[in-house]
């Protein structure tokens, strides 16, 4: 398997963990020694892994449960072997009294760890034109 698609894999994870609204799960993507978050819906930036759940309580509790994140623009760049970047646009199922969806822009610094590929950073924002 490329290093491309091992790292999608991390994403589609971090995805499906979202759409279960599976904290303990969606926390595990950013067990990576100094992650950080810029958050979709959150204008503090997160640098340890207590704001980094911080944030994921009040995030996930507006998530529509049994919709998948849908993928719909992915870039992908190699660092190196053990470190990539995707960037791209994926939208958020959210319950319809916060919206209906959330599309947003993201990007991700993957890392490969010992306990396989980890986020190192991720930064989401919403789309800024409707």
């Amino acid at each position: 398997m490329s290093v491309r698609e091992e790292s999608f894999k991390l994403l589609e994870s971090w995805g499906s963990a979202v759409a279960a609204v599976d904290r303990p799960k969606v926390l595990s993507h950013y067990n990576c020694p100094n992650a950080t978050l810029w958050p979709t819906l959150s204008n503090k930036l997160r640098c340890c892994e207590s704001e980094i759940e911080d944030y994921f309580v009040s995030f996930l509790a507006k998530i529509a449960p049994g919709n998948q994140v849908s993928w719909d623009q992915n870039e992908f760049a190699a660092i190196d072997e053990n470190n990539v970047h995707w960037s791209g646009i994926y939208t958020f199922p959210l319950k319809e009294e916060f919206g209906g969806s959330t599309t947003a822009r993201y990007s991700y610094l993957c890392t490969k760890t010992e306990n396989g590929w980890k986020f190192a950073h991720h930064h989401s924002s919403a789309m800024p034109e409707k």
